[in-house]
């Protein structure tokens, strides 16, 4: 989920939630965020059941011929 909006005071932020597959945009979600803190607008997280548990990183798409490389090295 991505970070819209920080509350310090309360530990809570509000986040959008994934596209659903039908290209819908995602709700806003509430998310406890008090295992993470400090938190930024714009971050990536993980959440389990309302609490946010781990910062998501996308990593960039590597092309086929380059996953043959890494697996001959």
């Amino acid at each position: 989920m991505t970070v819209l909006e920080v509350d310090r005071a309360s530990a809570l932020a509000v986040c959008l939630g994934a596209r659903r597959s039908s290209g819908e945009r995602g709700e806003r979600v509430s998310v406890e965020v008090a295992l993470l803190e400090p938190v930024a607008v714009g971050e990536l997280l993980l959440v389990h059941a309302g609490t946010a548990i781990a910062r998501a990183s996308i990593a960039p798409h590597a092309s086929p011929a380059a996953h043959a490389r890494q697996e001959r090295a």
